[in-house]
């Protein structure tokens, strides 16, 4: 049975966040986009985390003792509110707390400013670490260079407080305002609440619909036409989300509509608003006992065989990219760089996180399969029952050497998927290593898990364990239920992904195309 409130478990969802810094629940992990190099302890992330609950998902396990793993927070760093929110007084916590600027010194407003900056992290996923430069700044022996940057700031400030009330000197039925420095211009109907942060894909803020109340997390995606390959990527996500509906995929509720169809520039996209991700509940200090490991995995899994269902791979599962409300419900989320299990052009690119990269795209591969994600999802479960990452390797080398060394040296049979012979050459020239007991590294770990956690991480994807084998392992089997493990219907084609796409003008009226789904009476 799962912890009740008179037990130790996770405690409050804002508890889980507070216990990995001040700033978890408004902090925003963006996707890097980083290549190899930039894999990093599970970040990258998302646009939809930070302060309203997105709980809608049917508790169906109830009955398995596997319902609601978080309590909800009355009082914490992801507030109360109709939905558990960070915004329980509506608009008091409008984007970016100058916002009230006309009851505040222009000297709070610089206060305000600061902490917004440590509401958001770089795109790493990490708070950013001060420069020399900035070390330097604070020091008595700077104090010009403090005042000087003071005083701007302070003009900043008070151009900005301006700036970040709502105004309807927009479009016709929108409004404006300012989250972290970026101009919003959306449909009335929704108010800011407060800024979640910004990375290299966006810039995202939570609003709640005036009418509803409904609380949702807007992302903006400034100039989204410049880079083809940015902007392929926001259409792959549109059209994507669009098809997959399951409980845990995050869903898309709106694309906002912008007033010409042939010169707009910036696409606002309105996500389900959710508390947190599996990265901070991870790297904080709260307790995950094993119920809440399961809970976690067989939802991961869970969508994951509806997604490989769609004939979709997602290429790119991490912490970061699976997200949380209080409820401990789970929805897999960033599909920019997913592709279809049939293509074959894509295998160049970079895919996957490093640290959560399977040995075939270590090896560059010609082609791979859905047990990519299997492997990523191995690597996160690891991370679960360890609280810290398997594979954290620093470089290329250093992540085949960690893997190797884990899992063992593969024998000539389990190479055969190795295509290139380079790479077939420099594995036999590793040093020759037995698999290590996985229950070493994870003593407290049931034998089950253990079985299960091995069947993910083989070296040859042909042996790996598939998800739907995963789902009915001994280790899941208070959840398992097949009825409730849909699958999708209609398999998704990335036909729209031809050579035609690298037309700027093309992808625009391919993203209205979407825009126009979600409006068709407008």
């Amino acid at each position: 049975m799962l912890p009740t409130s008179g037990q130790q478990g996770m405690g409050a969802a804002g508890t889980a966040a507070a216990a990995a810094g001040n700033h978890t629940a408004s902090a925003m992990m963006e996707h890097s986009g980083t290549p190899a190099g930039g894999g990093g302890g599970g970040g990258g992330g998302t646009p939809l985390v930070g302060g309203a609950f997105g709980g809608n998902q049917r508790h169906d396990h109830d009955n398995h003792g596997n319902g609601a793993l978080l309590q909800q927070p009355s009082n914490s760093g992801l507030g109360g509110g109709k939905h558990g929110g960070g915004a329980s007084n509506g608009m008091d916590d409008m984007v970016d707390d100058s916002v009230h600027a006309s009851g505040h010194s222009q000297q709070q407003q610089v206060r305000n400013a600061v902490q917004e900056d440590d509401d958001i992290v770089d795109e790493e996923g990490h708070h950013p670490v001060p420069t020399q430069q900035q070390e330097q700044h604070d020091t008595v022996g700077n104090a010009a260079q403090h005042r000087d940057a003071a005083v701007q700031e302070l003009a900043q400030a008070a151009e900005d407080a301006a700036a970040q009330q709502p105004s309807s000197s927009g479009s016709e039925g929108t409004h404006h305002f300012m989250v972290c420095g970026h101009l919003f211009e959306v449909a009335s109907t929704y108010m800011p609440i407060k800024p979640i942060g910004k990375g290299a894909y966006g810039v995202v803020c939570s609003a709640k619909d005036v009418h509803t109340d409904e609380r949702f997390a807007i992302k903006k995606i400034g100039n989204a036409f410049d880079n083809p390959v940015d902007a392929k990527r926001t259409l792959r996500e549109i059209k994507l989300l669009r098809h997959l509906k399951h409980e845990n995929v995050i869903g898309l509720r709106d694309i906002m509509k912008p007033p010409d169809e042939f010169t707009y520039s910036d696409v606002y996209l309105v996500y389900e608003l959710m508390d947190t991700d599996l990265h901070q509940i991870i790297r904080s200090s709260q307790p995950l006992s094993d119920d809440h490991c399961q809970y976690f995995l067989y939802q991961l899994l869970r969508g994951l065989k509806y997604i490989h269902s769609a004939n979709v791979l997602h290429r790119d599962l991490k912490p970061s990219n699976l997200l949380l409300n209080a409820n401990c419900d789970l929805k897999i989320c960033d599909f920019g760089l997913a592709r279809t299990s049939s293509e074959r052009e894509y295998m160049t690119e970079y895919v996957v996180t490093r640290w959560y990269r399977a040995p075939e795209l270590l090896l560059s591969c010609s082609e791979y399969t859905s047990a990519i994600d299997i492997w990523s999802s191995g690597c996160i479960f690891a991370e679960l029952l360890g609280r810290k990452p398997l594979f954290p390797g620093r470089d290329y080398v250093h992540q085949l050497n960690l893997v190797t060394t884990v899992i063992g040296s593969p024998t000539e049979a389990q190479m055969a998927f190795i295509t290139s012979d380079k790479a077939r050459r420099y594995i036999s020239s590793l040093p020759t290593t037995q698999r290590s007991d996985m229950a070493a590294y994870y003593p407290h770990a049931s034998h089950e898990a253990i079985a299960l956690l091995s069947s993910m991480l083989l070296f040859d994807p042909s042996e790996r364990v598939t998800v739907e084998s995963a789902l009915k392992s001994p280790y899941l089997a208070s959840l398992h239920d097949e009825v409730d493990e849909p699958t999708c219907p209609v398999p998704f084609s990335f036909g729209f992904e031809d050579s035609a796409l690298a037309d700027e003008n093309f992808i625009r009226a391919q993203v209205w195309k979407q825009i126009t789904r979600f409006h068709p009476n407008s």
